[in-house]
């Protein structure tokens, strides 16, 4: 298992009091029998996790899944699945062997690997529903149920999701027009009235091909609720300013790359409307 472990920073003078708080943070088994994921290793049924993405080919995958169901097992209802992995050796009492593999068998995974790796690539702009004609989309991880593309999807991006009760995430990776974000090609602004909360909101940019965060020179990766200098207009709304450089005065600036991106937006405990997607984001307009 893993965690994940967010903690508002208010500013600068917290990271320090942040960092120690997560250093004292320890997990441990309860019971003496849990797994003991070192005695798989030792035995060389823990496959070893490759250095690189080229290292994933599909009997990496496959060996991956292999060592997973037999060390936590899996769920009654996914039982008709797994029998399709089977023939493969997938999910038996011993380790999946690939070198027991056909030629043919090695081509099919290889190219079975190859059309997952296109259809999650291309699922990952689908993913949620559309926050009415804004361009922003809805998204509702961290409870799949049975959806497995939309799970890998969010895994694709970033691994881990909260629900929507505890962040309702909106995301937008074009303009009000439709035109892709790209700060390359100019800047942005996005004028709109924060989401109604019970702890607070942010927007965050990310850069679309890497997914993460892009290095700035003022160091700002988002704006929340108490980022310094915001200044609400007469109906409550904000003005930010989306580019590479600064933006007007009455406006708070959020640095992009130079390059294709996109926007997260998160409620933290939002009202109903929220969680119910009647909220609705301003869309992004190309700044004149």
């Amino acid at each position: 298992m893993w965690a994940l472990m967010r903690i508002f920073v208010r500013s600068a003078e917290d990271v320090a009091q942040v960092c120690s708080l997560q250093d004292r943070v320890v997990l441990r088994p309860v019971l003496a029998e849990s797994l003991d994921l070192r005695a798989a290793e030792a035995d060389g049924s823990w496959p070893a996790v490759p250095a690189d993405d080229d290292g994933f080919d599909g009997a990496t995958v496959l060996r991956a899944l292999d060592a997973v169901l037999r060390h936590n097992g899996h769920p009654v209802q996914e039982e008709a699945l797994l029998a399709r992995f089977r023939p493969l050796g997938v999910g038996g009492r011993e380790p999946l062997d690939p070198a027991r593999w056909a030629p043919h068998v090695h081509e099919a995974v290889a190219l079975g690997l190859a059309d997952a790796r296109r259809l999650i690539a291309a699922a990952v702009t689908a993913r949620g529903a559309p926050a009415g004609d804004s361009g922003w989309r809805t998204l509702s991880s961290g409870a799949y149920g049975y959806n497995y593309l939309h799970r890998a999807a969010t895994n694709f991006v970033g691994l881990g999701g909260t629900t929507r009760e505890e962040s309702g995430p909106y995301t937008v990776l074009v303009d009000g027009r439709g035109a892709p974000l790209d700060g390359g090609s100019g800047s942005y602004r996005l004028r709109f009235t924060p989401p109604p909360v019970d702890a607070f909101w942010s927007v965050t940019a990310y850069d679309r091909a890497s997914r993460g965060l892009v290095p700035n020179p003022i160091d700002r990766y988002a704006i929340n609720t108490l980022t310094e200098g915001l200044r609400p207009a007469r109906d409550g709304s904000l003005t930010l300013h989306l580019g590479h450089e600064s933006g007007p005065e009455d406006t708070v600036w959020l640095p992009v790359p130079e390059a294709p991106f996109y926007l997260v937006l998160r409620a933290y405990l939002g009202h109903q409307q929220v969680v119910d997607g009647t909220w609705v984001p301003s869309p992004v307009e190309r700044a004149s």
